[in-house]
This record gives C-alpha cells, structure tokens and sequence, in this order.
C-alpha cells in the first residue's frame, strides 16, 4: 500500500479532506500524514545527514465538533516526525490556524488539511481556493455510506454542493471508507462500498476503499478495488 502514498507524492504536496461530520476524515488525514513522514523521513536517514526531507505540516482546522478531533492524537503525529499546527478554541468561537497559505505555498511541505464537517467546517478553506485548484493539490470527499446523510445520493450530492459552494473547490476525488466503528467486519465494509459504487458510480468515479488494517488484505482480494488501510488513532467512529 506504501506505493499509492509514494505514487500520489510525485505529482500532489497538498491533499485537503472535506465530508459529512464523521465521515471518517480525520482518521484518513491521520494515516496519510503518518504514510508521507514515514516514506519522506526514511528517505532522508538513507541519504547524507546534512541532506533536509520536505516536511510534512498537519492542520487540525476542524471547528465543528468537540470530538474525536486530530489534536487529541497530536504527540503521535509529533514523534514521528510531523509538524502538527491548530488554534485552541474558547467555548464555540471559531478560530484560523495560521500558516496555511504559506505552507500551501511552498515547495517543500507537504500539507494536510483535516478540514470540518459539512459546509460550516468547509467555510475554514474558502479563501484558499486559489490554492486547492492547483494541481498540485488533492481534494478528497471522504463518503461513509452509513452515516445518515450519505445512505442515498441525494443525501451525498447534497452535502457535497454545499461544502463546494462555500469552500470553492472545482473538483474532488471520492475516497470510500465504509465502517460503523471501529469493531466494523469485513462483510459489513464490502457491502457498504458496494451500496455507495451502486449509489453514485454511474455519476463520478469513487477512488480506493479505506479499511482498518486488518481488513484490507481481505477486502483487496474480495473487491478487486485498491485500498488503503487505516490504523486507528481516535476511538469511535473511524
């Protein structure tokens, strides 16, 4: 699985990761962060010392929740060697991150935008289109087919159209990560991937399956679709 993340570093820096609250976002965020540090930092210590990776910037710019966020797991990012930046809130105040227009700027980070749900996390990136139309740049929307706003597609295409009016992104690749927590079987994250190809297949092109990783060998061989798996750093849902 480690060649998807190495294949997407020859042509992305910036990878932005838009849905429904609970989606999943946060934890897929996670593990592409974790992916990159490992691939990027490995590659670092087999070359000369003095020779500096591109660094890998994690932004938390989730303001829509008071659960299951990345910062809850931010000295796990921070060992292995990722910038991790967020703003503390006070009560429901929202708050920006600085340094975002700047790390999507630049040519040596690579950066992770852990984006809020709905439209109203969505409202935290609009003025970074410019940015996310590159491409340069990954937008993902992430769809878990049992949430209750993404059972049928008009649920989906609803909850997409708002977060693209306010975030102005032109184009997003779909990422299926199927599961109803964390203890999700096989059977129950093949049939919900299944449920969403059949649902919106016909209307865009859903990308790779995200599964815990104990079932994605399992889940490769029985769909034949690419997958990516996710170890899971926040509890509950994945």
């Amino acid at each position: 699985m480690k060649a998807i993340f190495e294949e997407l570093l020859k042509t992305k820096k910036n990878f932005v990761f838009i849905g429904e609250a609970g989606s999943g976002k946060s934890e897929i965020a996670m593990n592409f962060a974790m992916a990159f540090a490992e691939i990027l930092y490995g590659q670092a210590r087999a070359m000369l010392p003095n020779i500096s990776p591109r660094a890998v910037h994690f932004f938390d710019m989730d303001q829509t929740k008071p659960l299951f966020r990345s910062r809850d797991v931010r000295e796990q990012l921070e060992q292995a060697g990722v910038v991790f930046h967020f703003d503390e809130q006070f009560m429901d105040a929202p708050t920006m991150v600085g340094g975002v227009r700047e790390h999507l700027a630049d040519p040596g980070s690579i950066v992770i935008l852990d984006v809020g749900g709905n439209h109203q996390g969505a409202r935290m990136i609009g003025g970074f289109a410019p940015f996310l139309n590159r491409g340069e740049t990954a937008n993902y929307f992430v769809i878990n087919p049992y949430r209750p706003w993404s059972r049928e597609v008009l649920g989906i295409d609803g909850t997409l159209s708002e977060i693209l009016k306010v975030s102005h992104i032109q184009k997003v690749d779909i990422l299926s990560n199927p599961n109803v927590g964390a203890d999700t079987t096989a059977e129950e994250a093949a049939t919900g991937d299944a449920r969403l190809r059949e649902m919106i297949g016909e209307y865009v092109e859903v990308g790779p399956i995200c599964v815990r990783e104990q079932l994605a060998k399992e889940i490769e061989q029985n769909t034949g679709c690419a997958v990516i798996p996710l170890r899971l750093y926040l509890k509950g849902i994945l």
